[in-house]
C-alpha cells in the first residue's frame, strides 16, 4: 500500500474513533464507545504494522 494511502488511512480511523468517542460520552451511548474503540484498535494495529 503507498504510504500516501496508509496514512490517509489512519487518520481517518484516528478521526472515525474520536468521532464515536464524542459522541458515545454525549449521549451515553455504549455501542458508539464499543465502535469507537474497535477503529482505535484498527489505527494502532496498522499504526505497527510493517509495511509490504
Amino acid at each position: 500500500m503507498a504510504h500516501g494511502k496508509r496514512m490517509a488511512l489512519l487518520v481517518g480511523l484516528l478521526i472515525g474513533a474520536l468521532i464515536c468517542y464524542g459522541v458515545g460520552m454525549h449521549m451515553g451511548a455504549l455501542s458508539l464507545l464499543v465502535v469507537g474503540a474497535l477503529l482505535e484498535c484498527g489505527f494502532w494495529l496498522r499504526l505497527f504494522k510493517s509495511p509490504s
